[in-house]
């Protein structure tokens, strides 16, 4: 019932013609991050909303397996992820990014000290 509350004002502006001006909105956006997604872009988009729609709120949910479910039924209005996307929902690939691991063998204090540094 909530969901309604905030939707039917926003349907009758829409009817009625008005544009929408993010300055003054006091919408709330959800989303699903990854942990990636959210370490690269939440800040950015945080620093560009408090400037251009310093109004609208951010719920942000941590990733899980179901997130494309509740896209799809309008739980969250968008979920950023690196995984297989189902077809019946809309993609934008917004990055294209090699995945890189970086695996170190901790060596003990003596090994270091024996090691040759080239």
């Amino acid at each position: 019932m909530h969901e309604l509350e905030l939707l039917i004002p926003r349907l009758e502006a829409l009817v009625r013609g008005e544009a929408f001006d993010p300055r003054h909105s006091r919408d709330r956006i959800r989303l699903a991050l990854t942990d990636h997604a959210s370490a690269v872009l939440l800040p950015p988009l945080m620093e560009r909303l408090r400037g251009e729609a310093p109004g609208i709120g951010i719920d942000v949910s941590v990733w899980q397996s179901r997130m494309y479910d509740d896209v799809a039924a309008g739980r969250l209005d968008l979920a950023l992820s690196a995984e297989a996307v189902p077809a019946s929902l809309e993609t934008e690939v917004l990055w294209d990014s090699p995945r890189v691991c970086w695996v170190m063998r901790v060596l003990s204090w003596l090994q270091m000290r024996r090691a040759t540094v080239y």
